[in-house]
């Protein structure tokens, strides 16, 4: 049988995993939903307020935005302004 501290410790586990699946995810959807809106990259980075290089960064995965242009993303192209509600506790 599983003691409390154990399942807590599972379900803190599983929630960062999904976290950071989520995060995994965030390239791939800023592209699916750039081209699903018919922007090209330079009207893409014109709409959030950054730098065509800081949208190709975005878009590669290699920089996370900060809370600005975040809530601007997700104005632009429909997300919630979180991920972790459902499945993360910390």
């Amino acid at each position: 049988m599983y003691r409390s501290s154990q399942l807590t410790a599972v379900a803190d586990r599983l929630g960062r995993l999904w976290f950071v699946a989520t995060l995994a995810a965030f390239p791939s959807m800023m592209e699916r939903d750039r081209k699903r809106e018919g922007l090209r990259v330079c009207r893409a980075a014109w709409l959030l307020g950054v730098s065509v290089r800081e949208y190709r960064e975005l878009e590669a995965g290699t920089r996370f935005p900060s809370f600005d242009p975040w809530d601007r993303i997700c104005k632009l192209y429909g997300w919630p302004q979180t991920f972790v509600g459902q499945g993360w506790s910390g």
